[in-house]
């Protein structure tokens, strides 16, 4: 998972992303309808994005904010985790709560 308080991971998660599209900086700002220069600043370390940004960078990418955070690995353990969660029953789930608890 990517930490939202790194600026630099997420800037080149993001164009990462731009580049595979085929969006020039200006593209992607017009896209998510922020201003070019956001991105610019943000580039050259001189802001960070917010989560509204980041949320309108992602659906310009054709994603959402929760899959660009996590890593592909990420995504499918959390799949799995809840598929199995959604067949235990109310007191199985109540003990795993109780387990994973007591681990921390």
């Amino acid at each position: 998972m990517i930490d939202i308080y790194d600026s630099k991971a997420l800037y080149d998660k993001i164009d990462a992303l731009r580049k595979e599209k085929g969006l020039s900086i200006h593209g992607l700002a017009q896209e998510a309808g922020i201003s070019a220069m956001a991105l610019y600043h943000w580039r050259e370390r001189r802001s960070s994005p917010t989560l509204s940004v980041l949320d309108a960078l992602c659906s310009a990418l054709g994603t959402n904010l929760i899959n660009f955070l996590m890593d592909e690995n990420d995504v499918s353990e959390h799949k799995e985790l809840i598929g199995i969660w959604n067949r235990l029953s109310r007191e199985q789930q109540k003990s795993m709560i109780a387990l994973m608890k007591s681990m921390l």
